[in-house]
């Protein structure tokens, strides 16, 4: 059984989780003004957080929303998404969620990919509640796995090599098995790179996007945690946790007070760590009084 045909069950199963194409997968019948979201990361569908988000305590105390990055829906064939459409679309569906359910403050998850759009998605959601007059409050950021630099994006680095030396094939089941065997040479990390070709193949993202969102990362890498930096300094009431594939980079000198580096997590479920979900989680349970 496909990861997607297990987790559809799964959500006929259960309940508290819809999904809807529009919005993403989503609580239901909460009562509350916070609002959790997490967004994954390239090739990933907002499904793969049904699982983890059941597994979450007292998971009505705030909404859940996963959202699945445009460009990697079921619906998205044929249509590629740069990074300022994914994000401005980001903001669209999340702020929609808030206005339909009264809801004042939002806190985010990324993981990978998802995390590199992060702050962006965040200064979105804040210029877009802004010009509609809408009390919205970024209360804290999880930024998972963000891509730093070339030893960090290795997924996103070998999707850019395959379609650099192979951008005249348009065979997407070769370029598929390509990338398989590719990241599968790097033995530490192979549970999660072959978790991230069965996501692929079970959701049958298009590669044209795949590889359109890989050479956006790769090459946007080196700015992503100057962009967070920045996005701290401007807004100090919103904490913000990075999560690095690596121990590689030291910000203790220079970072500000609302950002702190974690320590790496080796438990993954999926690509995404669950026991991350639900320290993510918990962090990220906090009312403001401070918008936007």
């Amino acid at each position: 059984m496909f990861l997607k045909e297990y987790e559809d069950h799964f959500l006929k199963s259960n309940k508290q989780l819809v999904y809807n194409e529009e919005i993403g997968l989503s609580t239901t019948d909460i009562q509350s003004d916070i609002l959790h979201v997490f967004i994954a990361g390239i090739g990933m569908h907002a499904k793969t957080f049904a699982m983890p988000f059941n597994a979450i305590k007292d998971n009505r105390q705030r909404h859940l929303l996963a959202l699945t990055l445009k460009g990697f829906g079921e619906n998205d064939k044929g249509i590629e998404y740069d990074e300022k459409e994914q994000v401005k679309l980001a903001s669209k569906q999340i702020l929609k969620f808030a206005k339909k359910n009264q809801v004042r403050n939002i806190s985010l998850f990324g993981f990978s990919y998802g995390a590199d759009l992060l702050v962006e998605i965040a200064m979105q959601i804040i210029n877009d509640a802004r010009s509609t007059n809408m009390k919205i409050a970024i209360n804290r950021m999880v930024c998972s796995e963000v891509n730093i630099d070339e030893s960090t994006a290795f997924i996103t680095g070998k999707i850019a090599e395959i379609e650099k030396l192979y951008k005249n094939d348009s065979d997407e089941k070769k370029k598929g098995i390509l990338i398989e065997q590719m990241l599968a040479r790097k033995s530490t990390k192979t549970e999660v790179l072959n978790n991230l070709e069965y996501l692929r193949s079970s959701y049958l993202v298009s590669w044209p996007q795949m590889a359109k969102s890989a050479k956006s990362a790769f090459k946007e890498c080196r700015n992503r945690i100057k962009r967070i930096v920045d996005f701290c300094e401007t807004y100090k009431h919103t904490k913000v946790w990075i999560y690095l594939r690596e121990d590689i980079y030291d910000l203790d000198a220079t970072k500000p007070d609302n950002l702190t580096i974690q320590p790496k997590l080796e438990s993954h479920f999926d690509g995404i760590s669950l026991i991350l979900i639900i320290e993510a989680d918990k962090f990220m349970m906090r009312r403001s009084s401070v918008y936007n």
